[in-house]
């Protein structure tokens, strides 16, 4: 569980520093300082960090789910 809260954790900062550079590289292609292959590629650097932020988050959730139905928990609905 440790390893994969750390895991989260290094894949947000990714994340949160992917979507900083492409923000800072929209307004360097927007003012003319850099070029639009560069902004491109920051937002697919972007998508990429998402990407592997939200597989961390299943992986995640995907534990809670195993422990829970280890610990005789149902994956049913109750009150059906």
């Amino acid at each position: 569980r440790e390893q994969l809260a750390r895991q989260v954790a290094a894949s947000q900062a990714s994340y949160d520093e992917a979507v900083e550079v492409e923000r800072a590289q929209e307004v360097r292609y927007r003012v003319g300082a850099t070029d639009l292959r560069t902004w491109l590629e920051a937002q697919q650097t972007r998508r990429d960090a998402e990407l592997s932020l939200a597989r961390a988050r299943q992986g995640q959730l995907n534990n809670d789910v195993t422990l829970f139905k280890a610990l005789g928990g149902s994956a049913g609905r109750r009150g059906t």
